[in-house]
């Protein structure tokens, strides 16, 4: 009876949430089944669904949603053949990574093969191999040996994440000729001059590699000790641009267009449209500069469901955005919610709703609620998946990770941009920026190295520590939703009457 009540709460206080949580578990179950049993399972929910029980029906709806598009995805998948010593035409779909110094591993398209199949390659990086010449948009002979990525029964495994992500097979490279065609993108283009100037800029220094890491998701500019420090210290998030910078940038051009629509005491539907749209269009460019990572992907589509709201009505429920945000994700993404990634991004946008609705009304502790809230809800996650944690990492997302966030994304982007554009005066803005880059890293590598290993939790007691944190999550999220949301309805009708 009591979950009968709580399904009824949920569907009539934030309907998406239900919806996509209910995707999920159909998403769930169809990852364990075959073709032919995921069929029958959506032959018996259709039937159950035609029988229209009230109080079941948006849940086999959901449920059923799941199944369809799990078993749809499970169709199109087709790995490749085991084979070695083959020769195959790919072209480079992806930027290169190189997780160490003597390997290169890059994601291309099978030119020949009648279904183009996704191939995740690794290579070892000679100079006579020509991988040094490799660019995303480069189309080049590749040789070595071929194998099939299947689905595995563990949805956590490596296959398992090869799988979701569409990799047909794996390639190990022993061999890449030049590029036929080294065709580049305008925004690639744009981000090599950046990094360029950047660099010659700060002489590439340790402050203007942070800056281009946390600022554009420039990767392999940093060095391993520097990457440890920031890990064991729980800010591993602001190294490269994830859905947390793309929201505060689209947070802060937000506030922006509202605080001049304000001052010029000029409130309108359209003028607040206006505002919402401009900052929309200005993550957009963000994003499509930084290259469109997945993580960044999935905050645009929350930042999208945010405007859709704010322009639609005056005011509405996180947790109904919240709720459309994830069911768009799981859509484009089945199995999304596998991914620690897409888990991490809806337990920080979840823990800043929970924040804000406990925090409103004053601006200092409503930052501080958010934090921590945020914070709590990932270390969740992070317990859940490999049980480090550190409490000396929620001191520093409260004292460090916004202001840092905001010195690069906002103040060091709009910097660069004035640079390019008017050169000296955006030129000691970057300064400015690598400079305290340089100091707050070179004090958080001490604390590091005397504070900064993480307390690793297993067996009973990461059980235990997991179930906790979810309870306090739990109870924090019960009081948010009992508490009243009116200062923004108030603030709304105090600029409509000016």
């Amino acid at each position: 009876m009591l979950g009968v009540r709580t399904v009824v709460r949920i569907r009539s206080y934030a309907p998406a949430v239900l919806l996509s949580l209910c995707v999920a578990l159909g998403q769930v179950i169809a990852w364990f089944l075959s073709i032919e049993q995921a069929l029958g399972a959506v032959c018996v929910l259709s039937l159950l669904s035609i029988t229209r029980i009230r109080r079941l029906d948006p849940l086999l709806s959901g449920v059923l949603v799941g199944l369809v598009t799990g078993a749809l995805v499970t169709v199109l998948h087709s790995p490749v053949r085991a084979t070695r010593d083959v020769s195959i035409l790919v072209r480079v779909e992806e930027s290169l990574r190189r997780p160490r110094t003597d390997q290169v591993v890059f994601v291309a398209r099978d030119l020949l093969a009648p279904s183009k199949h996704i191939l995740r390659c690794t290579a070892v990086e000679l100079p006579w191999r020509h991988s040094h010449e490799l660019r995303r948009g480069s189309i080049v002979w590749i040789r070595g040996d071929r194998s099939p990525v299947l689905r595995p029964l563990n949805p956590f495994s490596w296959d398992g994440w090869l799988w979701r992500n569409g990799m047909s097979g794996t390639f190990k490279v022993r061999y890449v000729s030049a590029p036929l065609e080294n065709s580049k993108s305008f925004m690639e283009g744009a981000r090599e001059l950046v990094a360029q100037r950047v660099r010659e800029l700060v002489n590439d220094g340790r402050g203007g590699d942070l800056f281009l890491s946390m600022a554009f998701g420039i990767r392999d500019v940093l060095s391993s000790p520097v990457e440890d420090a920031f890990t064991a210290l729980g800010l591993k998030h602001l190294l490269v641009v994830s859905g947390y910078q793309v929201s505060l940038v689209f947070a802060v051009c937000s506030w922006l267009a509202m605080s001049l629509v304000r001052n010029l005491r000029f409130f309108s539907r359209w003028t607040r449209t206006f505002s919402t749209v401009w900052a929309f269009c200005i993550a957009v460019m963000f994003v499509m500069f930084i290259g469109a990572e997945m993580s960044a992907l999935r905050a645009l589509v929350a930042a999208a469901c945010v405007c859709t709201v704010k322009i639609v009505e005056c005011s509405g429920r996180y947790a109904q955005r919240w709720g459309v945000a994830l069911l768009i994700v799981e859509l484009l993404s089945p199995w999304a919610l596998f991914d620690i990634g897409v888990q991490l991004t809806f337990a920080a946008l979840a823990g800043i709703g929970v924040g804000a609705r406990l925090g409103q009304g004053s601006r200092i502790r409503s930052f501080f609620c958010v934090t921590a809230c945020a914070w709590l809800f990932t270390s969740t996650v992070l317990l859940a998946w490999n049980g480090p944690f550190s409490l000396v990492g929620l001191v520093l997302n409260l004292l460090v990770a916004v202001p840092w966030s905001f010195l690069n994304c906002v103040v060091g982007g709009l910097g660069v941009v004035v640079f390019l554009v008017l050169g000296e005066p955006g030129a000691w803005i970057v300064w400015l920026v690598a400079g305290c880059n340089e100091a707050v890293a070179t004090v958080l590598m001490v604390m590091s190295e005397r504070h900064g290993k993480p307390l690793t939790l297993q067996g009973p007691w990461r059980a235990g520590a997991v179930l906790l944190s979810f309870c306090v999550a739990a109870l924090l999220s019960r009081a948010a939703c009992r508490r009243p949301l009116v200062a923004p309805l108030v603030s709304n009708q105090k600029l409509l009457s000016k």
